[in-house]
């Protein structure tokens, strides 16, 4: 089994029908693009990188060596996915015939293709190549099915302006020759209607996953089951990037809760070549705008970004409109009056925010990763938990305080038994301990943890205990936070509570009762 990652040129045919289990829509309708009686229209497949091009082109290569009524009509060539050297259409037929030589395994090919390698004159180069191609396939009785990448950067940065068109008339006067290639935009020549490739190519359109989708992959991935909605996090955190959604799968698998915190950072680190040229492939006006949306984390709204840009807001509107057409940035709220913006790929948010110095961004970063990937209850139980000890660095503090707030918000307490209660109280005095030497005795989290605390010795039912604790927390969230802060109604309502379990069914009464009024 071949460990090729992203060259999928690498693979063994049985790799590439093991790794492909979504895009089979567009596998079927170029297959059936392959069947068509007469001269089959050229396809162009585009897709951001990562959505699964290079795999789709693959995959059709072996599916024809599958079906024997293909075989015996087509001999697909897979090109390598960069044709850098690659600066003319000569040049291009050049690369080809070495291809063909090797997939045909003729080292008397090899050697015409040293000859046609030292032919000076480009338009003679061009002519005798493509001739020598279509004479190859042609003596074995078949098509050439050419598949390619990046054509969009071929055309448009390698070769020069005319070239297009000459690519374009082979296509058109050679019916044993038909062309599948990938791009990672539209592009000029092929939208402009002034231009060689406008309405030339059938075009397939790689869209996100969606949630089907996700699912397929990520069990095929891990071999476990996104069961219920556990498959929407996913596709939010990955955008539906298939590549995005395997990294993160393989990730997850089989996880180190010990070392958490680095197994996700080196998994960011191990996979910087592709976050970085993605980013770096974005013109430097649309990138910066992203990288400020990136920083930012949260949803924001135009005027938001164009604030910590130091831009102007509309020119901000007008680029940001510009990276949703690329599929880079995704309309959160479309509220008029408040239309929010993120990322469409989270990890991208992870990427940027891992490698900057302040230990805010990376805290946000991972403990977003978190709670996509886990669901409150084994967050809670498998990673959590394991994370509170003693020694704990700063980074991992902050981690667990703002991990804490959200296993809150999630009610992951809320019907707990009263065993697990006593089992989780010294997690949350450990934790209380390291808070109160570093945060301090007053911060907002600190008290949230004591008033966790006192939820959990109620549930273990020791109620005066709990009512105690409730008490204390209180008077110290009235002086901090106010009467009105939502931590403080919960201890409040909690004091009430434990007032009535303990016989003082007045003093819980009155005391709801002003709760009652703060609430509203």
């Amino acid at each position: 089994m071949s460990l090729a990652v992203h060259n999928v040129v690498q693979l063994s045919d049985d790799d590439v029908r093991r790794r492909f289990v979504v895009r089979e829509r567009e596998l079927d309708d170029l297959l059936a693009h392959l069947r068509e009686p007469g001269v089959p229209r050229h396809a162009l497949v585009v897709g951001p990188r990562g959505m699964g091009k290079s795999l789709l082109l693959r995959r059709v290569a072996v599916a024809v060596g599958d079906d024997p009524e293909l075989a015996q009509r087509w001999l697909p060539v897979v090109m390598a996915e960069e044709l850098y050297e690659v600066t003319s259409i000569g040049e291009l037929w050049l690369a080809v015939l070495a291809r063909l030589a090797g997939v045909l395994g003729d080292p008397a090919l090899l050697d015409q293709h040293r000859v046609l390698r030292a032919e000076p004159d480009g338009d003679r180069l061009e002519m005798l190549a493509l001739q020598r191609i279509l004479e190859i396939v042609r003596a074995r009785g078949k098509k050439l099915l050419l598949l390619a990448e990046n054509l969009d950067m071929l055309l448009g940065e390698q070769v020069g302006p005319d070239e297009p068109w000459t690519l374009r008339q082979a296509l058109q006067t050679e019916p044993d020759l038909l062309l599948m290639a990938s791009a990672v935009t539209r592009f000029t020549d092929a939208d402009a209607d002034s231009e060689a490739f406008y309405g030339f190519f059938h075009l397939i359109d790689l869209r996100s996953l969606d949630d089907d989708d996700v699912r397929k992959l990520w069990q095929s991935v891990t071999g476990t089951d996104l069961v219920g909605d556990r498959a929407l996090p996913i596709r939010i955190l990955t955008g539906g990037n298939p590549r995005l959604v395997t990294v993160l799968g393989k990730f997850a698998q089989d996880p180190d809760v010990g070392g958490l915190r680095e197994d996700i950072e080196l998994l960011i680190d191990e996979h910087t070549p592709f976050f970085k040229a993605n980013i770096e492939a974005l013109p430097p006006i649309e990138r910066k705008v992203f990288v400020t949306l990136a920083d930012i984390w949260s949803p924001a709204t135009a005027a938001e970004v164009a604030e910590r840009a130091r831009m102007d807001t509309s020119k901000v509107s007008s680029l940001l409109g510009r990276l949703i057409k690329r599929g880079a940035v995704t309309v959160v709220d479309d509220e008029a009056a408040r239309r929010t913006y993120e990322l469409t790929e989270r990890l991208y948010n992870l990427y940027h925010l891992l490698r900057r110095p302040d230990t805010d961004g990376r805290v946000l970063a991972l403990v977003d990763i978190l709670v996509h990937l886990y669901d409150p209850t084994r967050l809670e139980r498998d990673v959590w938990l394991p994370m509170i000890r003693p020694g704990m660095d700063q980074i991992d503090i902050a981690i667990a305080t703002r991990l804490h707030r959200h296993l809150d918000d999630a009610n992951r307490w809320a019907c707990i038994a009263p065993r697990e209660a006593r089992e989780r109280l010294p997690a949350l005095e450990s934790l209380l301990a390291i808070q109160e030497s570093t945060l301090g005795p007053n911060d907002r989290e600190t008290l949230l943890t004591r008033q966790q605390i006192a939820y959990l010795v109620g549930r273990s039912g020791d109620w005066s205990r709990a009512l105690q604790l409730y008490e204390s927390v209180l008077h110290d969230q009235i002086g901090l936070l106010g009467a009105a802060d939502r931590d403080t109604l919960t201890s409040q309502s909690a004091v009430a509570y434990y007032l009535g379990e303990t016989g003082d069914a007045a003093g819980a009464l009155a005391l709801y009762r002003g709760v009652a009024a703060d609430r509203e």
